[in-house]
């Protein structure tokens, strides 16, 4: 963000997706350290975009569980299976799910969120907007959900 702002802030416009995990928002035992640094994402998020919202920059962090990549797929079974069941689908989200997402948050259609973070592992967009209560079709017909006044996460 240290070279983001200031271009946007040039610009008079501009969005942020901040990258966290769904160890931001809860702890686990023996992380501390990765959790402090995700959680950390977090707050930065809520900061920056309260802070640049009248300069018309939104700040968003995506938080999600576990994502379906190469390193996580070489697992083995055991593993896979005991993440999947770490999600209410049972399933790890795609990479191209959590890149839909970031797609939507930068574009237009989202212009009116900001400060929130997006934990994909429950396919909801939390957001701090009054007033805003929209429902967005995702790939293979999850829905993405963005949630108006939600004071705890």
């Amino acid at each position: 963000m240290k070279y983001e702002i200031p271009a946007m802030l040039k610009n008079g416009s501009g969005a942020i997706v901040n990258m966290s995990s769904a160890n931001g928002l809860v702890g686990l035992a023996g992380m501390a350290a990765y959790t402090t640094a995700k959680h950390g994402i977090i707050r930065l998020t809520r900061s920056a975009a309260l802070e640049l919202a009248e300069s018309n920059i939104r700040v968003c962090a995506i938080a999600p569980g576990y994502v379906a990549t190469p390193r996580i797929l070489d697992s083995g079974k055991e593993a896979l299976d005991y993440m999947a069941a770490a999600h209410p689908m049972k399933r790890l989200a795609t990479r191209e799910e959590l890149a839909d997402l970031v797609a939507y948050l930068l574009s237009e259609r989202a212009s009116n969120v900001y400060h929130g973070q997006c934990s994909l592992h429950r396919w909801r967009i939390y957001s701090s907007i009054i007033g805003l209560e929209v429902s967005v079709k995702a790939k293979e017909g999850m829905e993405v959900q963005a949630l108006s006044n939600l004071r705890h996460i």
